[in-house]
Order: structure tokens, then C-alpha cells, then sequence
């Protein structure tokens, strides 16, 4: 499973928070990072809530059942066979914070005026990692993450409001690049958020409309250069229900075989 920012010495502490097809996006020409265009996706529609998540991975995959409130704020996270197996639990200590709690393991939000994240913090196994996230015009735009002495910055490049790449950097190094493609079906569910986009399972711990506007169109191919280890695509093909929400996504990494990346169901 690729974590976030794809680097290994984050994923334990990192890859929590965090981010197929028959036709692709037109290219067009690229555009700074402050963008305007196409009306972005907002996520499910009214009513709509993510109750079941369940991935196939190299990590074993596993479960992921979500509880809301009357509010249809999201309070518990219960997940079976994972390594992260357990209930965590999500309260909201002010208006623009939130808290999640397993045991001794603990994630922490601070929200602007706009509902978007703009600092993370976490602390599992006794490690603590921090993320600051910065926006133009609602997009997602930079992130940097610390961590055991160790600092990633990321640069979020946007064109006509789909999300064309993610670069990481480290000591002045790039590390990681992702470029995307995209197909005509929109992003109507929403839970594929800029900030996940580097994570292969999509996001399974925070809702995508906390970090943003998102592409309108779901991902059709994604390309990762990576520093010294090299260049890999992977393929998207998805089952729609009726009501145009993703139920199941495939994935084909290369020339190899296509297998089920994960499914999801919704209330």
C-alpha cells in the first residue's frame, strides 16, 4: 500500500491521515496554483454518509465502519482485520477542532473559517508528527509535514480545477512526483480528497471535504516517479450505483493484473 507522501520512514505515523478508466481528461495547458475553472466536486450528496470501507492491500487489508451523530458529524472509526485494528473515537473539543483516540495513539485537527484542515498532529507509538496545510481559493495547495527530525514539503498543482500533481521534497531534494489523469465520471462521492491522493487506498480516516476543493472527475491513472526507486503507473476502473456513487475500485499497477483495491457502502 503506498502511504502518504511515500516515504517509509513516515508511514506509521503519517499514512493515517491521509490520499479507472475508459476516457481521460483532455490535456490542457497547466496553470498556476491558484486556480479557477471547473467546478469542483463538494463531496456526497445530502444524506449521503460512508458507512463501510473495506481495502485489499499488502498490509492485509481490512475494515473500516464509520458512526455519525445527529449532527452527521463523524464520532467512531471501528476497524477489523488491519494492523490498526480498534475503535477510534472522534469528538470535537471546539467549533473548528477535532480529536481521534485509540489507547495511547491520538490525531489532532484544527479546522479554519472554511471547514478545511490547516494543522495535523499525531502521535502513535510514542512518535509525534505535525502537518501544516495551506490554500488558494479553497485548493489545497502546500503541505509540511515534520517528523523525527525528518521535514517533506509538498506542492499541489492544479489546472482548470482538477489536481495535475503532487510534488514532495526533502533537504532540497524532490523525492516524489504524481501526475494524474482523469475520466469523464464525476467525483460524486467525495472521499478522495488532494490530501489522499498520494495514498493508493484512497482515504479511510478523514472525510475529503476537510482538506478542500477536489478534482469533479474520479482518478483514471496516476503516475509516481520516485527518487531512486522510479516510475510506476497504476490504472482505475470503477463499479457506479444507480445513483452515481463508487462502490468498488480496481486498480492495474504497469502491465500487471487487474485486482480489487476496495469497496465501499454508503447510507
Amino acid at each position: 500500500m503506498k502511504k502518504l507522501f511515500n516515504f517509509s520512514i513516515l508511514c506509521a505515523i503519517l499514512a493515517i491521515a491521509t490520499s479507472g478508466c475508459d476516457i481521460f481528461a483532455d490535456p490542457q495547458e497547466e496553470k498556476p496554483n491558484d486556480p479557477t475553472g471547473e467546478t469542483p466536486s463538494t463531496g456526497g450528496g445530502a444524506g449521503i454518509k460512508l458507512v463501510t470501507y473495506l481495502y485489499d492491500s499488502s498490509d492485509g487489508g481490512g475494515t473500516f465502519n464509520y458512526e455519525y451523530d445527529n449532527q452527521n458529524r463523524l464520532t467512531k472509526i471501528t476497524v477489523t482485520g488491519s494492523n490498526n485494528n480498534g475503535v477510534w473515537n472522534v469528538t470535537y473539543p471546539t467549533s473548528n477542532t477535532i480529536r481521534y483516540v485509540k489507547g495511547n495513539d491520538s490525531f489532532f485537527f484544527t479546522k479554519n473559517s472554511q471547514g478545511y484542515v490547516t494543522y495535523y498532529e499525531a502521535n502513535v507509538l510514542g512518535v509525534k508528527a505535525t502537518q501544516n496545510l495551506e490554500y488558494a481559493n479553497g485548493y489545497l495547495t502546500k503541505t509540511s509535514a515534520e517528523s523525527m527530525g525528518l521535514t517533506i514539503n509538498q506542492t499541489f498543482v492544479w489546472n482548470s480545477g482538477k489536481l495535475d500533481a503532487i510534488e514532495s521534497r526533502s533537504a532540497g531534494l524532490v523525492i516524489d512526483k504524481i501526475t494524474f489523469t482523469y475520466t469523464s465520471r464525476a467525483n460524486k462521492e467525495g472521499y478522495i480528497s488532494p490530501w489522499t491522493m498520494s495514498e493508493e487506498n484512497g482515504n479511510r480516516y478523514c472525510p475529503a471535504s476537510w482538506s478542500g476543493k477536489m478534482s469533479p472527475n474520479l482518478v483514471a491513472t496516476k503516475t509516481n516517479e520516485r527518487f531512486m526507486i522510479g516510475t510506476t503507473t497504476i490504472s482505475y476502473r470503477y463499479d457506479i450505483n444507480t445513483d452515481g456513487y463508487v462502490t468498488k475500485v480496481y486498480a492495474k499497477e504497469n502491465a500487471g493484473a487487474e485486482y480489487l483495491l476496495y469497496e465501499v457502502k454508503y447510507k
